[in-house]
């Protein structure tokens, strides 16, 4: 498969780029994608809720009134779940949020994540490029360049560039980051995904891993 490589203007360079047609399936295989999602948001829950159990709480050691002769119901505690104050019964604890799914779903569910990009018209290839200092005009004039002002777009870069990553962050809807850093999750949720040139290699060979 072949895609042709666009300057910053919105122009084509006359460059084209080839990528192996088995790694990005045809026929998309979308339910992946919402396995995934589930377990990359099921993992960032914190899990950390937690209650009182009767034995937790302070104080409570002496037994309110003797066990008979007051006419009243028993007690043995001032800490008992019936009282006000007292502890928790089947309350919260701290647990781990995790959803398993296997190696191979979470390889097909990036490959049909650009895939479905891929055949929207939505992956771009973009001249490699940087900036002297940080000017967010420069990328807002970028986006405007292919039309995508207002879209969702994840733009990647082969490695950190801060310049362009401080000119990118304030602007509206758009996400920078390195090539093999995107989670299924951004993949999907984005509208537009530019990669530059020489992140190309690294995405072919994260995606045959």
């Amino acid at each position: 498969m072949e895609l042709k490589v666009y300057k910053r203007d919105g122009t084509e360079s006359g460059e084209i780029v080839t990528l192996p047609d088995e790694l990005f399936p045809t026929e998309p295989a979308q339910h992946v994608i919402h396995e995934s999602v589930v377990a990359e948001e099921t993992a960032r829950r914190q899990g950390n809720s937690s209650s009182k159990t009767r034995s937790m709480t302070r104080g409570g050691g002496r037994k309110p009134w003797r066990q008979k002769g007051r006419g009243v119901a028993r007690a043995g505690t001032i800490r008992s779940p019936l009282w006000r104050g007292g502890g928790t019964i089947f309350g919260p604890e701290p647990r781990v949020h995790e959803k398993v799914i296997n190696r191979k779903v979470k390889r097909l569910a990036r490959r049909t994540a650009y895939s479905i990009r891929l055949q929207e018209g939505n992956l771009r290839v973009v001249e490699d490029f940087t900036l002297e200092a940080p000017r967010t005009k420069e990328m807002v004039a970028f986006a405007e360049n292919f039309e995508a002002t207002g879209k969702r777009v994840l733009f990647l870069t082969p490695t950190n560039d801060s310049n362009l990553y401080l000119s990118a962050r304030n602007i509206y809807k758009f996400q920078l980051m390195q090539v093999m850093m995107p989670s299924v999750r951004d993949l999907a949720n984005s509208e537009v995904i530019f990669i530059q040139k020489s992140a190309v290699e690294t995405l072919i060979e994260g995606l045959k891993k």
